[in-house]
């Protein structure tokens, strides 16, 4: 059974700048726990990387770097983290940090649908692109896309095992909440 998203109620929401137009501006201060964090990062990395595969050399240097910061506003500074641009729709964070087939598959960290709680993504960042039905390397393509997609999945699978709130668990715990609220307003309490 998988266990329930841990709630982290930062106020992780987004409104649009006059100041900026198409930019996010947020409304509280982002600080997402770095702990999960750092699990998730561990989780990906052991799903990412099964069979004996390392990340390279500068990412191994890097997630040792991002462990030894010791605050939030070091943490989050780190070169891992990707800068957001101005199409992001709201304040997410975002790290490649690839996998055994394919270097640019990413763990992404956004806001629930409802602002209340984050969750992780683990992004193949492979849709944006496919070669033509027709071209000598399309088969090869699909066939990553389809490894790529069994990675994430199982990624997304042992964070929801951890408590770490994916968007699938999301929106079984909300099923859940608005299952129990019908049947406390069926029982008129």
């Amino acid at each position: 059974m998988e266990a329930p998203c841990q709630t982290l109620m930062i106020g992780f929401l987004a409104r649009r700048s006059e100041d900026a137009p198409g930019m996010s501006t947020l409304l509280y201060p982002l600080s997402p726990d770095r702990t999960q964090i750092l699990r998730a990062i561990d989780l990906f990395v052991e799903y990412a990387y099964a069979d004996g595969a390392q990340p390279g050399k500068s990412m191994q240097s890097g997630l040792a770097d991002l462990r030894g910061r010791t605050d939030d506003a070091s943490f989050f500074a780190s070169p891992l983290f990707l800068r957001p641009t101005k199409d992001t729709p709201v304040a997410s964070y975002t790290l490649r940090l690839g996998n055994r087939f394919y270097p640019h598959m990413k763990l992404v960290i956004q806001p629930s649908p409802d602002g209340t709680e984050m969750m992780y993504r683990a992004d193949t960042h492979d849709r944006h692109l496919c070669p033509a039905t027709g071209h000598p390397e399309y088969q090869a393509f699909m066939e990553l896309r389809a490894r790529n997609q069994q990675v994430a999945e199982a990624i997304e699978a042992a964070w929801a095992v951890a408590g770490i709130c994916t968007f699938k668990t999301y929106l079984q715990n909300d099923l859940r909440r608005r299952r129990e609220r019908q049947a406390t307003a069926a029982l008129g309490l």
